[in-house]
């Protein structure tokens, strides 16, 4: 069993009170955004489906330091299209939105095409478009309080082939 915890951007209505300590980003620009790094058990990652390999937690699907585009990130989720990854909407704190980034991993070692998605059910919130690698990762902000939403699903598709389709899911 999993005790290990990862964290992932969410925007949370409780640190616009001041209620919770920053974590993700610097406390002052936390205050003023309402961002912080919300907790998510890693055994949420045994429900993950993937063609190939297996989903790593802060490494990249080839085990190394996640990258995208030329920048580095410490923190976040290295799979191989096509995937999907399930993600629970913790229901206290009180979140407003999931906030990251996404895109191809430069440790592969060739050019992959990977479309991301986040979706809700079979509701697609948000789609990246075909990435490349070499292209600079994709931010995205998902609305989840108005909606209602308990769970979110992280999908890298793949659009050519699955070759080199090392996908990054990572928070900023």
């Amino acid at each position: 069993m999993f005790s290990r915890m990862f964290s992932w951007s969410f925007v949370v209505a409780a640190c616009l009170a001041g209620l919770f300590p920053a974590q993700s980003r610097g406390e002052e620009e936390a205050a003023q955004s309402g961002t912080i790094a919300v907790k998510v058990p890693a055994s949420s990652l045994l429900m993950t489906r993937q063609e190939t390999g297996e989903t790593r937690l802060d490494r990249s699907f080839s085990n190394a330091g996640l990258s995208i585009g030329g920048k580095k990130y410490a923190t976040g989720i290295g799979t191989h299209a096509t995937s999907m990854i399930p993600l629970p909407v913790p229901e206290n704190p009180k979140v407003l939105r999931l906030e990251g980034a996404c895109g191809i991993d430069d440790g592969a070692d060739g050019d992959g095409s990977v479309e991301f998605r986040v979706m809700s059910g079979s509701e697609v919130l948000w789609s990246s478009g075909v990435m490349r690698r070499g292209m600079a990762a994709k931010k995205f902000s998902i609305p989840v309080a108005e909606n209602g939403i308990r769970h979110l699903y992280l999908m890298a598709d793949r659009v050519d082939n699955n070759s080199y389709d090392h996908a990054d899911w990572v928070a900023f």
